[in-house]
Formats: C-alpha cells, sequence, structure tokens
C-alpha cells in the first residue's frame, strides 16, 4: 500500500507515519518499539525515538516515551471519542465493533483541567 506524504516530515519521518497508521487500523492498537525497528529494517530503538519525538512535535502522534504502547494518531484522536455503547457490572458483555457515532472532545484537549465522566444511574 502506498502511503500518502506528508509535505513537512522527512522521508524516514513519512515512512514510519504511515506504517504506523496502517498499523493502528489493522490491530486496533499501537504497535511496540521493537515491531517499529523490525518493520523499518533498524536494529537499535534510537532512530525510532528520534522520529517518533519528531512527529510528536510536528504534532502528527502523541506519544509518552518510555510507556508501553502509550502512541496515538493525533487526527484520529481529534474526530472524537467512539461511543460504542454502556458498560454494566455483572456477567460478560459483547464488545461492540461497529461505532455508530463519535462525541466530540475538541474543546477539552485546547483547555487545562481533567476530564470528567457523567452517569445517568
Amino acid at each position: 500500500m502506498e502511503t500518502p506524504v506528508e509535505e513537512n516530515l522527512t522521508q524516514a519521518q513519512n515512512e514510519l507515519y504511515g506504517w504506523i497508521k496502517d498499523y493502528m487500523r489493522d490491530f486496533q492498537h499501537s504497535p511496540s518499539i521493537r515491531q517499529m525497528m523490525k518493520a523499518m529494517g533498524l536494529k537499535s530503538p534510537a532512530p525510532i525515538q528520534s522520529r517518533l519525538k519528531h512527529l510528536q512535535e510536528k504534532g502528527y502522534i502523541s506519544w509518552q516515551e518510555g510507556k508501553a504502547r502509550t502512541l496515538q494518531i493525533v487526527d484520529e484522536v481529534l474526530e472524537g471519542v467512539p461511543i460504542l455503547g454502556s458498560v454494566a457490572a455483572g456477567g460478560l458483555i459483547e464488545t461492540y465493533s461497529d461505532v455508530n457515532e463519535n462525541l466530540d472532545i475538541t474543546d477539552v484537549f485546547k483547555k487545562k483541567g481533567c476530564l470528567r465522566t457523567l452517569s445517568k444511574w
């Protein structure tokens, strides 16, 4: 699959960014540093970490160095939080795989403070 070229990224950054987007679309979670190293043909984590830092500085990803699988694609976060259903205590509940709508939380990211959830129960 050919990845669209982002104009303000280097070739290496664009290659990693495209691979991350494809991986997260296919597996629904972020890849590990080791998986990124293998995909990019690298033997050291340093170039991956450097590219991730640059992608974060340029606003393409959100990432917490030193914490496992914290990587997020920023444009996907800003689309909203998927609303999949309610959570009930008790027995096993079937998971939802289709997203019906998104909750727009872009204003939350623009303000300092915390996000609090409310329940109608």
